[in-house]
């Protein structure tokens, strides 16, 4: 079934005068306005962004909305939603053809254990909405109190001795009632046989804390209620000093919200078997309805959530207190995590960081996609890994130097003048990229255009034309730090630049060996007829953001590169660079990404046409036929001083295993367009789809 989120897209127009270069960030996205080659002394490119009825407007390095401050993602997510964008042609520079990549390839976004440990991962799954207002001046995860709920992965035998945190907010007067959390013998939501060691609010708004003993349910119960739609802390603690059969000794159930105690019980028994902590579910059963007590009967959460954690140990009252005395977030998760949780979710997330590991029912790919809307797409051999840390502050792929490489699917002629960019990170020699006649790793007869680190750490880049050419570092790079590279071929010569700077050149060399071929990420054939090769035809350590574009990159356009400072500016430069390939090498979980599909459809007063995939009249509903992974397509221009053109973006998935369904996925996007030597760029980096 299709499900939509919102993105923006560029206008261009000629209006005033330009900065010729400027960046703006409002509203959860950024503009960049560039004249690469400083051409023309005036005019304008504007940028225009709608996000739920709001137009944000970048011209030049101004930016501007229509008088409220245009809200920050994520972007809506309902199913069949459908979001449209002006864009505009007023004047004589206008985009004739646009360009979309991903910021920050497709993964399954994460709420993060910030506890010691830091291994209890837990997912967003279905109707939960990140950066909601929080307690203490901090975030908060909003959960809608259908389908929205955070699973945990990391399983836990029988805690007996443990206690839980939370702050939680209900919206004033709610009598649905509702989860904070829950233990349970199923990862999923399905599927369950046992579950206790619940904390919820009953649809009075009172909060209940139950556990099963073996002959029912044991729950104690807040006196006052705490639907009010204010931030609310709970503690609630079980403590079992009695040792074997947890039948002796002092210690039970204990419940404390905002600071006092306002409940207990004897009981120190809950059930015995492994399970899984949940976030904003739990299930609940007619059979947990006790004397006095009214049972949630929805077992989703409704409000929010934030400082939830899990401790191996019944918190003290002085602990308590001094948790209640905090007035910062951040003051207060710092004495969370002072407390020893074996789980802390601070839920303080963004969205942006991914989790890496492994789905239940996801199974992994090999697929990684070319962002430079091409169709090169890169596919996984041997020993690569998705989900290493990256540059930039995204992430990686590591290759693990014995039979690790991405080889590319197209073959097209070999470039003459070209450049190619790459992170790398390693402690050894090895191939960082090739250009061969062969896909796969053998039967090579011709092979150039590749760049390694030799024995000593130089980077090497060698071309073909004819007899061997080498380029060399001076310096040494296998100090696993990771590092910057940039190899290109022109009618100028060769150059090497290595962290932004020069570091070899030859004029004199201005092509490059002729044939047909694909590239090779982690391997080459340098140690064959090559004067300095590498010890290992593989590379060991870590790739990322891998770029070929189609002319040499000039000093001012390395350095921007090199100066990126993050992954999203470092796609909207190389996309704004004309990149005929690029693989941010940032494939986690892909296998769910590629059940995502994407159309592109423009609309001229009663005019519509397919844009991608191309077609007249409307686009067909979306299916995994068209994946996700980078698209060029022209934009029709209105003539002058008629409505504007408007582009819809929709996506879609295809069919997916039980337990993928409700994960979200963070497809931030960038679009740009260009006219003669202007270009503008628009990138969302923290939107995401949920799966259905």
């Amino acid at each position: 079934m299709p499900v939509s989120r919102r993105l923006g897209i560029l206008a261009a127009a000629a209006v005033g005068l330009l900065a010729l270069t400027g960046t703006d960030v409002l509203g959860g996205f950024t503009g960049t306005v560039v004249d690469p080659g400083n051409t023309m002394g005036s005019g304008s490119l504007v940028l225009s962004d709608a996000i739920g009825g709001q137009t944000c407007t970048s011209s030049g390095t101004a930016v501007s909305s229509d008088g409220a401050t245009c809200p920050a993602s994520p972007y809506g997510s309902a199913l069949g939603d459908t979001a449209t964008t002006t864009v505009s042609s007023v004047g004589s520079v206008a985009p004739t053809a646009a360009a979309l990549a991903p910021t920050e390839s497709c993964g399954v976004q994460e709420l993060a254990d910030s506890s010691p440990a830091a291994s209890d991962t837990a997912l967003a799954m279905g109707g939960t909405t990140y950066q909601a207002p929080g307690p203490m001046g901090g975030a908060a995860v909003s959960f809608n109190g259908t389908n929205g709920w955070g699973e945990t992965l990391e399983s836990f035998y029988d805690p007996t001795t443990y206690s839980i945190t939370a702050w939680f907010n209900a919206p004033a007067g709610s009598a649905t009632g509702g989860v904070i959390m829950g233990f349970t013998n199923a990862q999923y939501d399905t599927g369950q046989s046992m579950w206790d060691r619940i904390l919820w609010m009953d649809p009075a708004g009172r909060l209940e804390f139950g556990t099963w003993t073996g002959n029912g349910p044991t729950t104690i119960t807040s006196p006052g209620a705490y639907n009010d739609g204010t931030w609310h802390e709970v503690v609630v603690t079980m403590s079992d000093p009695g040792g074997k059969g947890r039948k002796g000794g002092k210690g039970g159930m204990k419940m404390y919200v905002d600071g006092a105690q306002v409940a207990a019980s004897p009981n120190t028994t809950s059930q015995d078997y492994t399970g899984y902590w949940h976030l904003g579910w739990a299930p609940m059963a007619s059979s947990w309805s006790t004397a006095g007590s009214v049972i949630a009967r929805d077992p989703f959460w409704t409000g929010s959530l934030a400082d939830l954690a899990v401790f191996p140990s019944a918190l003290t009252p002085s602990q308590v207190t001094t948790l209640w005395g905090q007035t910062a977030q951040t003051a207060y998760a710092a004495a969370l995590t002072a407390d020893g949780p074996t789980a802390q979710w601070d839920l303080q997330d963004t969205g942006s960081t991914l989790y890496s590991g492994p789905i239940a029912d996801v199974a992994g790919s090999t697929t990684y996609v070319d962002a430079s809307g091409h169709g090169n797409t890169g596919t996984g051999e041997g020993g690569v890994t998705a989900g290493a840390a990256g540059p930039l502050g995204g992430r990686a792929a590591s290759f693990d130097g014995a039979t690790g490489t991405v080889q590319t699917t197209t073959q097209y002629p070999g470039p003459q003048s070209f450049s190619i960019a790459a992170w790398f990170q390693t402690t050894t020699s090895g191939s960082i990229i090739s250009f061969t006649n062969q896909q796969a790793n053998a039967g090579q007869t011709d092979w150039d255009r590749q760049v390694w680190i030799d024995p000593q750490g130089h980077v090497v880049f060698g071309v073909y034309p004819g007899h061997v050419e080498e380029l060399q570092s001076p310096g040494s790079y296998a100090d696993g730090a990771w590092h910057f590279v940039v190899a290109e071929v022109s009618p100028a010569g060769m150059e090497l630049y290595v962290d932004g700077a020069l570091v070899a050149d030859n004029p004199g060399v201005t092509s490059a060996q002729v044939f047909d071929g694909y590239w090779h990420l982690g391997w080459s054939n340098a140690q064959t007829g090559w004067t300095d090769p590498p010890s290992n035809d593989y590379f060991t350590g870590s790739l990322a953001q891998v770029a070929i574009e189609p002319s040499a990159l000039d000093q001012a356009q390395v350095t921007a590169l090199y100066g990126a400072g993050t992954v999203t500016s470092y796609a909207n430069a190389v996309v704004s660079d004309g990149a005929t390939s690029y693989w941010p090498l940032t494939d986690d979980n892909a296998a769910a990404c590629g059940d995502v599909g994407l159309t592109v459809q423009a609309t001229h007063g009663a005019t519509t046409t397919c844009l991608y995939p191309v077609a007249s009249g409307a686009c067909p509903a979306v299916s995994a036929a068209y994946l996700f992974g980078g698209l060029t397509f022209g934009v029709p221009l209105p003539p002058p001083g008629t409505r504007p053109t408007t582009l819809a973006i929709t996506t879609g998935s295809g069919n997916l295993p039980g337990d993928a369904v409700g994960l979200h996925l963070a497809m931030g996007l960038a679009l740009s367009g260009s006219n003669g030597p202007w270009t503008a760029t628009l990138a969302h980096g923290d939107g995401y789809v949920v799966l259905r």
